[in-house]
């Protein structure tokens, strides 16, 4: 008979502000969703691995050494990294939304396997992926974050509170496009001009942002984000695009190009929602019922 060795949760992430920079040490909020995955770990003497997706359907499977795709191997590359992993024992880990989210499928599972094998998930995370290692610290948080990862095996995290001031006026909207962050990070990584004054500036925007409890006051700061990103990276604003002539404010989330925006508007979700019906944008959350 086999025994439950884990079983446990890791949240998802939505990065708000610092979003590219935030690479290289810029402050940046970041806030844990109430989505994640679960990992469940049984003992065996044979090993496999199953993953799940939202509607319970099995996405990725090994059983053996038979590897057909670029998951497959990356999964496995990830799984001999760690100390202390052994081929044996069964895995299964479940998410509980939407695979083209872009909530963090990773990084859930980077925490959850640095959890289960105690190890550093932020060296795990740098040995194997390229990102500034905020998702891994929403990944057990319980509230929003402040992050820098000047030291990047052992980052500055702060909690914060979002001002309730704020929330009843924020929504996140998916733009029904998956986009690869690691597109933007080389992109990013392309700027030949010193970073260090952008840096600056978006840090010092996050900084206020999490003083400041006036709606009005975010959409000017976030505005002020917005142009940062977007002259520095040579990007257009999803304001600028897919959200073009909405009467609401809308701020692009961690990889420019998809995955999800931020609303903010005094606008009832309803109303929101109908305008985003029009160009065909059916997932519209709240801040309370997507974010921890």
């Amino acid at each position: 008979m086999s025994t439950l060795l884990y079983n446990k949760k890791a949240n998802g992430k939505l990065l708000l502000t610092g979003e590219y920079f935030v690479l290289d040490g810029a402050k940046a909020i970041a806030c844990p969703t109430s989505y994640g995955q679960t990992l469940t770990v049984k003992s065996s003497d044979i090993f496999s691995w199953k993953s799940y997706d939202h509607l319970d359907h099995i996405w990725l499977e090994i059983t053996g050494n038979r590897l057909n795709t670029e998951i497959e191997k990356k999964l496995l590359d990830i799984l001999y990294s760690i100390d202390g992993f052994t081929f044996k024992d069964t895995y299964e880990i479940r998410m509980d939304f939407p695979r083209d989210w872009g909530l963090g499928s990773s990084s859930t599972l980077i925490a959850l396997l640095a959890d289960y094998f105690q190890i550093n998930p932020f060296e795990l995370n740098h040995k194997m992926f390229e990102g500034s290692g905020y998702d891994i610290a929403c990944a057990f948080s319980k509230t929003p974050i402040l992050y820098s990862n000047d030291n990047k095996h052992a980052p500055s995290i702060e909690s914060i509170q979002i001002s309730e001031n704020i929330k009843p006026y924020c929504y996140f909207a998916y733009l029904n496009k998956k986009q690869d962050s690691r597109e933007g990070i080389h992109l990013y990584k392309k700027i030949g001009r010193n970073k260090s004054a952008f840096i600056q500036e978006i840090s010092s925007i996050t900084e206020e942002l999490i003083k400041k409890q006036n709606l009005q006051d975010w959409i000017y700061l976030l505005g002020k984000h917005e142009e940062i990103i977007s002259s520095s990276l040579s990007l257009p604003r999803a304001a600028d695009t897919v959200l073009k002539g909405l009467p609401f404010f809308s701020k692009s989330l961690g990889a420019w190009g998809g995955d999800f925006v931020m609303i903010l508007s005094d606008k009832s979700q309803e109303d929101i929602a109908s305008q985003l019906k029009l160009i065909n944008i059916n997932t519209i959350i709240s801040f309370d019922a997507l974010i921890l």
